[in-house]
């Protein structure tokens, strides 16, 4: 089954695996540059981009959701397929 725990550990120990970090997207004042450049050159919706997708850079993974929590625009399972 599928649960909040396992999908933490699962990213806990990919993240050790492969040296990688996770940032709250929102949190990102990179993130913010990128979707207002890409919006400014109509390639993609600022918000949307904030808030639809997960974008990595490097060894550096920005999510728009928090792991393991589960809500109506990710589901567990969405998260988990993603990674």
């Amino acid at each position: 089954m599928l649960t909040q725990k396992l999908t933490q550990d699962f990213w806990a120990h990919m993240l050790k695996e492969f040296g990688a970090t996770v940032v709250q997207k929102g949190d990102s004042d990179l993130m913010k540059v990128v979707g207002t450049v890409l919006d400014a050159f109509g390639v993609q919706d600022k918000e949307q981009f904030m808030q639809d997708f997960v974008t990595t850079l490097g060894r550096t993974i920005y999510c728009p959701f928090k792991i393991g929590i589960e809500s109506d625009k990710w589901p567990a399972w969405t998260v988990w397929a993603q990674v």
